[in-house]
Order: structure tokens, then sequence, then C-alpha cells
């Protein structure tokens, strides 16, 4: 790659894209970054804002073509599965992301199924219902707990564990009939509910081979001890300690290497960052979902890892020369810590001023970066979900965890929430070794 200074356009306006600028402002490469989507404030110090939505296709086309932007980099799910890669392709721009068809693997919890079930990659059992009552059949007939998934785009809240009858017939109420999650809930996926332990894999493709990085291990649910409804994500460690080489060989034996290959075949080879959700059960690893984009928290703290020029892999993944460059990492352990407003995932109080942030910073080893959080006349405040994503390195799980926790106490707003138990089971787990 020829040396000098290059420009960088980023889709998506949240934390994981805040940490992905971080990172294409250290590149010596980089000159200029540009990004769209929701304003974000914290971008706002990296990058200049363009006013364009992450789905309107042509119009980021037609301004990466005006202003020559060497690489586009795709965040948020709704633009890869809309398309936005294949525009750029077509106008012959380089552009980190798979095409709309590969992405369904994530735009349809369905089309993931019946690919996996295919390809004998490892899965919960499943049925996919278009009716309320073919659903109500299933719940009747299978039984509880099970699973109840919207199967397009929901923001991470098309998914219901269903324990009892009735919370299945809410779930199927609140996506068939309610329409709360608009079309991603037209069809559902009814799977059965898995236990053990929760992976994150990412994994980084071009159309010639792939990347598998560290393990990662988010906490969805919104409540202590992974109780209440699932969320986008409130918080993340990377690496997991007790994940093994072992580990890690049969999940790419069973898992990443087949869903790539079973994408190539259908001629959807998948380029750019695959991130599948896994459980670790007894009986092995199985997938409980496969996205088609970074991860949110997951990306925060892997970028906090990174030592590598995010400019020169991602352009390289663009181009199908992902073997020519070479992934470094800090041995140390990375967190990154979700702070939301009260009552999320529902809708919290935006404008609420929020305190605390440039102190939080003060902390060794602590970078914050912004997700939902906005500026009015000078003054961060609430947007009314996930604000802020605290990040920290330390030199092991606990010593990250001590100052994530450290910086997150000197940040303060009115309804002010996140969960202070992440990464307490990998612990409890390290310990009963």
């Amino acid at each position: 790659m020829a040396q000098g200074r290059h420009s960088v356009f980023i889709f998506g306006g949240g934390a994981r894209e805040h940490a992905a600028a971080w990172k294409f402002d250290e590149s010596p490469h980089v000159g200029q970054i540009y990004y769209a989507g929701p304003r974000n404030p914290g971008m706002d110090k990296l990058a200049t804002y363009v006013g364009i939505g992450v789905t309107e296709e042509t119009e980021l086309a037609n301004f990466a073509q005006a202003k020559s932007v060497d690489l586009a980099w795709v965040g948020p799910e709704q633009a890869l599965v809309s398309g936005v890669v294949d525009m750029f392709r077509v106008r012959g721009r380089a552009i980190f992301g798979p095409t709309s068809g590969a992405a369904g693997i994530e735009g349809s919890k369905a089309f993931a199924k019946l690919l996996m079930e295919r390809a004998r990659i490892p899965t919960a059992p499943f049925e996919i219902c278009h009716t309320a009552a073919l659903a109500r059949s299933y719940v009747r007939r299978h039984g509880v707990p099970i699973v109840v998934k919207a199967d397009g785009l929901a923001g991470g809240k098309g998914v219901s564990v269903c324990r009892t009858e009735a919370q299945a017939e809410e779930a199927i109420v609140r996506n068939m009939i309610q329409r709360v999650n608009g079309i991603a809930g037209e069809v559902l996926v009814m799977e059965d509910l898995l236990q053990g332990e929760e992976l994150s894999i990412h994994v980084l493709a071009d159309r010639n081979g792939h990347v598998t990085l560290s393990s990662a291990q988010d906490h969805k649910p919104v409540g202590e001890g992974d109780t209440g409804p699932m969320t986008s994500g409130m918080g993340a460690i990377t690496p997991v300690p007790w994940v093994t080489d072992e580990m890690m060989a049969t999940i790419e034996n069973q898992i990443v290497t087949p869903l790539l290959s079973a994408l190539k075949t259908r001629e959807l080879p998948f380029e750019g960052c695959m991130f599948p959700g896994l459980m670790m059960t007894p009986d092995g690893p199985q997938v409980l979902e496969v996205n088609c984009r970074p991860g949110d928290p997951e990306w925060q703290a892997h970028m906090r890892r990174s030592k590598s020029d995010i400019f020169e892999v991602s352009l390289a993944c663009a181009e199908g020369r992902l073997s020519s460059v070479s992934l470094k990492w800090d041995p140390r352990t990375a967190v990154s810590l979700t702070i939301a407003s009260g009552g999320y995932p529902g809708k919290g109080k935006p404008d609420i001023p929020i305190y605390g942030v440039h102190e939080a910073e003060l902390v060794p080893g602590v970078m914050v970066f912004v997700a939902g959080a906005k500026f009015i006349d000078g003054q961060l405040v609430t947007g009314g979900g996930r604000e802020l994503s605290v990040t920290a390195l330390g030199d092991t799980l606990q010593d990250a965890l001590n100052l994530v926790y450290k910086a997150t106490g000197r940040i303060s707003f009115e309804g002010m929430y996140y969960r202070h138990d992440i990464g307490q089971r990998a612990l409890a787990r390290m310990r009963a070794k």
C-alpha cells in the first residue's frame, strides 16, 4: 500500500464507531475521517460529521466519490443489510463490510438457521413460524422454556427468553400483533433454550481467507445476574480467561470455517467482520446468532487491546489481501462497561446532564466512548438509551474491572444505570478451578 495520508468514511455514530474512529485517528496513514449517522460528540473530536443516514446508499456513495474517500468502514447492521456495500462496490470504491446477500446472515434469523441446519453447524433446534397461530401451536407442542426471536433486525431487542407459556404468548403478541419490532417480527424463529456460558467470536474475513480474534463475552440481559430483558449489551470482557486454545480450535473447525464455507457455496462470500454469538454447552459450542458486523460493546474492548493499524487491516480486508497483514494485540485484558439511562432497554429520559467523563478518563488505562449521549449548548446530555461505554485495560481481568468501576464511579447523571457484575461469572469460574 502506498504511504501517505488517506481518508476514511465511517458509517454509524455509536460507541463501536467512536472506538473505530479513535483507532483510525491513531493510524499514520489516515489524515481525514468523516462519519455519517447519528451525531456523536466523542467522534466530533476526531472526525467531520456528514448529515447522511447510514441506509442512504446513493447519498453516501456520492459523498465518498466527491471527496475521493479511500476507505469506507461500516458499523451498523442496518446499513449492511440495506446494501451500502453493494453500492460502493458497483462504483469501485473500497469498503469494509459484507454485501447485502452475505449480511442476510444477520438480516434474517430464519435464513441463518436454515443455512446452519444444511451445513450441520451446531445450533439449537428450531421452527420458523409465519403466523401467530403457528407460533402458539409450537408453544403448545414444545412447551417451555423456549426462546422467541424476531426474524429481522430489531436492534438487539427482538429476543425473548420465555420460561412460561404466558411469557411466550406475550412475545408472540408483541411481535406479530402489536408489531413492536415492526416488520422484523412478522416472522418468528422459535428455538430451544440452550444452557451454558455465552461467548462472542469475531472473525475478519475477505474473499480468500479469515482471521479469528480472541474470545470475548458480552452481558446481554439488563439486570444483575443475567436477569431481565435482553439488551444490545451491558458490558464485555476480552479475552475470556477460561477459554482454552482447544476450545477455540473446536469453534474454528465446527462453526467459523463451516459458516464462511456455507456462504461461499451459495455465492455469498463474506467479507468484513462476522460475529457469531455462541453458547458453550456441555455438548460443545452451539450458535445462538450470527451477526454481520462488529459487536457493541465487544468491539470497544477489542480496540483497546489492538496494536494493529486498523486502516491497513480494514483496507486489506476490503481488497482481498487480509493474509498480507498481521494482527498484533496487547497481552492485557480489556473490559467495556455500558452506562445507560434508567428504564433501558425501554426509553429513558433524554437531555439529562452528564457529569464526570473527563474525571473518569483520568483513571489510568481508562477511555470513555460515547454511545447515545449528545451535546446541547456545550453540555453532554443523555439520549435516553445506552449513553457511554467505559473501557479499561488491566494486567488481569480483576485489574481491568477495578479500573473500569473506579472510573464509572466518577460519572453521574439522574437515572444513571449500569450492571455491577460484569465479568463476575468469568472470575468465579476461574476461582473454582
